[in-house]
């Protein structure tokens, strides 16, 4: 099982190790993801009606740490101040990479939702965190560009639409199909980039250019499971980061 060799807990960069803490993989328990729907009771009927919500609920993931053994209680109280120094160094107001030294080449994404209370054990201390996490583990080679040709076809081995990271280069208009569906740029300056996971496009400098597609519904390209292939593409040069994710 995953709690097994889960080792130390990364996140934005910095190991908790770092901070004196190791994961209780004795009292983990790893959460499930679930499809959210609305469930509607109508009268005369004994099944509620279902309506789908067309997503998967952020899963509230508590991971349970402890201080390394042999500590006095001047090093706990520096123990919790670094505890907060590690999950606070950055802002978090966008999800950051969490990652476990026993399960490679594989991340996660979150954000501190809460912090318990650090509780002193003799020689030690433990505390939770809880990280709100999107249910999905992703793999690292796909945070990789890879060149898009004229009639290629990338592989998602998933049961789970990816939403890859498409960069865009040339000047003026132009489009491609993926999967038979055209998907049109407009007034292209050098670059652009569809952040197809947030439904986004923008420039280099970051700027937001809603004005620079023109996709049906504005629904962004997503990479389905199995075969995808692009074609036809006209006046532009193609590139993307695929980013391949399995529910975890």
């Amino acid at each position: 099982m995953i709690i097994d060799k889960l080792g130390d807990l990364q996140y934005a960069g910095k190991s908790s190790r770092e901070a004196g803490l190791m994961i209780q993989t004795t009292s983990f328990a790893w959460q499930t993801p679930v499809y959210s729907s609305t469930l509607t009771q109508i009268s005369g009927k004994s099944a509620a009606a279902i309506v789908p919500n067309n997503r998967y609920d952020n899963v509230a993931q508590v991971f349970p740490l402890r201080t390394v053994p042999g500590l006095n209680p001047v090093q706990l109280m520096r123990a919790h101040r670094a505890a907060l120094d590690w999950l606070y160094k950055v802002t978090p107001d966008q999800y950051q990479k969490i990652e476990f030294t026993g399960v490679p080449n594989t991340y996660y994404l979150g954000i501190p939702s809460a912090v318990s209370a650090m509780t002193f054990v003799t020689d030690y201390a433990t505390m939770s965190v809880t990280m709100s996490m999107p249910p999905f583990a992703y793999d690292t080679d796909g945070d990789v560009y890879q060149p898009i040709a004229e009639g290629q076809t990338f592989a998602n081995d998933y049961d789970v639409t990816a939403p890859p990271l498409i960069h865009v280069t040339g000047n003026g208009n132009g489009s491609f199909d993926l999967n038979g569906k055209t998907y049109k740029v407009i007034g292209v300056k050098g670059d652009l980039w569809l952040d197809c996971d947030n439904e986004v496009a923008y420039d280099s400098n970051n700027d937001a250019l809603p004005n620079a597609v023109e996709f049906d519904d504005y629904a962004f390209p997503a990479l389905a499971p199995g075969n995808n292939t692009f074609s036809n593409i006209t006046g532009v040069g193609l590139e993307m980061k695929p980013h391949w994710r399995q529910l975890f």
